[in-house]
């Protein structure tokens, strides 16, 4: 007798997703990661993997794909997503190359930048232009919010499961789960720890060199570093060299900084102390060596075979400085002994309980040491630690040096971050004050990051900098790499930089060395002439030529004086330079100065270019399509 068809479909394998993620820091492989256990409890067997890592040509075969993915800089893609996405430009690919494919594109961005979420939006327009079917809108997750991206991820996967589940009933005896309910059994864990008995093993790893220093194989560089006072609010950290190692790297490139345990006396404590209490909680020795290895293919890093268990902990968990995720929170209600903190903790990983998780957690940037105090029956077995804690992540810093004029030397220009939170909890910054409490001749775990403002590669191209704060770093490298440049025999175009920063005495970064550079012959006023740039004749002899500083605390009567306010007093200059092909770059933090900065652009247009409203903005947006106007903000 044959099957019947409720046999076969009961007998059928389960619907199959693809869910494939584009990532520079964690967040969008840890909201695709999230997906993929939604999926599973749904009924779907889950692919989850980083656009590059997945082939390409594979894609139309794929009957459900959803896309996670962040952007970079300038709306770049992440690096795990650039081959991918350049196949998927390719002219050559027909118009219903995905006409068999049903999709859905997530995006994790800030909507302080101006290039918001672009990465998503392009991705999801492409894949309707190659024939996807869309399966949901378009989601675009906001940090700004203050639940983050989760306050969109939410509702777009409601829209997600209802259309996937109209293209896949369940089958006899599944059921999907109800708004709000939790798993009741956790995935398997992506690692296996297990603690080395024998000593001749850890011996072995110690004679191979590798204690202690397994967390800086992948630096390129460790260089002694010499902090000096720059202002009061930032310091300018030198990083050097031997004199037989050269420093490759080009003006507007960053610096990344790992703030490795034990070269900061302060930070050291805490870490130890948040370490062991860890290990002591999962029941291992604080002086254990350990084995670390992935349970599943492609998932997780490979690590060494055997290290001391302080040391892994300390090089790989940022314990004491970063806030978990809410994923943290509901793994760690499977390891509470005491009921009510398990109820707790599990309200903290719903839906229902977002807000109030948001209210403990991400606003008081709570870390795991305090939350390991305020519950303190969670058991956290040390595989689950090193699946959920937040990773000890390098930071950027762009570079204030120049290739040319700091020979074997990084520069790179610190503002230091300290706050305290809403209930007045004392909060700073880890790799800025990690910086500042080194000590000379500190050894720190250091490599170069490409940047995204790069100088013209004509020096006869006039320059418009506009920076705040810290801002001005990579533009002092540009600033002595164009001295160079003028030293090898190049003839300089002028350069127009507007600075602005709270008070002159305290906040001026750099005001000596752009002092020099704005002389009469410096290089800010360069060789070669842009009619209608130059200071006006009636200019005061002592005051800003090509420097043009904005201090918006120093007026006695109160007012603000902003970078915007001098860009439009010095309009005339301003659109003489852009007329003539000036490149523009405007840097600092994130919040309305990029927009502000953009609106006062096109007022400049329409007073001193005669352009309406509407063809300023389309002037500028070539300016941008055409890597003229760049933007970097943090």
């Amino acid at each position: 007798m044959g099957a019947s068809p409720d046999d076969a479909s009961a007998s059928s394998p389960r619907p199959s997703l693809l869910v494939l993620y584009g990532s520079e820091t964690g967040n969008a492989q840890d909201a695709a990661e999230r997906i993929a256990r939604d999926a599973n409890r749904r009924h779907y067997r889950c692919d989850v993997l980083a656009m590059d890592d997945y082939e390409v040509t594979e894609l139309p075969r794929a009957s459900t794909a959803l896309f996670v993915t962040s952007t970079m800089g300038q709306g770049d893609p992440p690096a795990n997503m650039k081959r991918f996405w350049r196949f998927l430009l390719r002219k050559s690919l027909p118009a219903a190359s995905l006409a068999g494919v049903d999709f859905a594109v997530f995006g994790l961005g800030d909507s302080h930048y101006q290039k918001y979420n672009v990465a998503a939006k392009r991705l999801h327009k492409r894949l309707l232009s190659l024939g996807a079917n869309p399966i949901a809108p378009l989601g675009l997750g906001d940090d700004q919010h203050p639940t983050g991206h989760e306050a969109a991820l939410d509702p777009w996967l409601r829209d997600v499961w209802t259309s996937l589940r109209a293209k896949y009933p369940l089958r006899d005896g599944e059921r999907d789960p109800a708004d709000g309910e939790e798993a009741t059994a956790l995935e398997r864990c992506r690692y296996s720890v297990e603690v080395v008995d024998d000593a001749d093993a850890a011996d072995g790893v110690d004679k191979r060199g590798n204690k202690g220093k397994w967390w800086r194989k992948h630096v390129a560089s460790e260089m002694p570093t010499t902090p000096e006072l720059c202002a009061a609010a930032a310091r300018r950290t030198r990083f050097g060299t031997s004199s037989s190692t050269r420093c490759l790297y080009s003006p507007g490139d960053s610096v990344a900084v790992l703030p490795t345990p034990g070269t900061s006396t302060g930070g050291q404590k805490a870490c130890a102390a948040a370490a062991e209490e860890l290990l002591r909680r999962a029941g291992v020795p604080s002086d254990a060596w350990i084995t670390v290895r992935p349970n599943v293919d492609g998932g997780g890093d490979a690590l060494e075979p055997a290290m001391p268990a302080m040391t892994l902990i300390m090089g790989a968990l940022d314990l004491t400085s970063a806030s978990p995720r809410r994923y943290f929170f509901e793994v760690a209600a499977h390891f509470a002994s005491d009921a009510a903190e398990k109820e707790r903790l599990t309200y903290f990983a719903s839906a229902e309980g977002r807000d109030d998780l948001y209210r403990y957690n991400e606003r008081e940037r709570r870390s795991v040491i305090e939350f390991l105090d305020d519950f303190k029956s969670v058991n956290l077995p040390l595989p689950w630690a090193f699946r959920v804690a937040p990773r000890l992540r390098a930071r950027l810093f762009s570079l204030s040096s120049s290739p040319s004029s700091h020979a074997n030397e990084l520069h790179c220009t610190v503002s230091l971050v300290k706050w305290k939170t809403h209930y007045g909890r004392a909060r700073e910054g880890l790799c800025s004050n990690y910086l500042a409490r080194l000590a000379p001749g500190a050894s720190v775990a250091t490599w170069i990051v490409p940047g995204t403002l790069r100088l013209p590669p004509d020096a006869s191209t006039p320059m418009i900098v506009v920076c705040t704060g810290s801002g001005v770093a990579p533009f002092r490298s540009f600033a002595h790499e164009r001295a160079a440049m003028r030293a090898r025999g190049d003839k300089l175009a002028p350069t127009l930089v507007f600075f602005g920063c709270r008070h002159r005495e305290h906040d001026c970064l750099y005001e000596r060395e752009w002092a020099v550079f704005d002389e009469p012959r410096g290089v800010l006023a360069g060789d070669v002439d842009v009619p209608g740039a130059a200071p006006p004749a009636d200019a005061p002899a002592d005051g800003p030529r090509w420097f043009v500083p904005a201090f918006s605390r120093d007026a006695p009567d109160g007012s603000k004086d902003y970078v915007t306010h001098r860009i439009i007093a010095h309009g005339a200059r301003v659109w003489a330079m852009i007329a003539a092909g000036a490149s523009v770059y405007v840097a600092g933090s994130t919040g309305r100065m990029p927009e502000d900065v953009s609106d006062a652009f096109e007022a400049v247009a329409v007073r001193h270019g005669g352009l309406d409203a509407a063809a300023a903005r389309a002037h500028f947006a070539r300016m941008d399509a055409t890597g003229k106007y760049s933007v970097e903000a943090w």
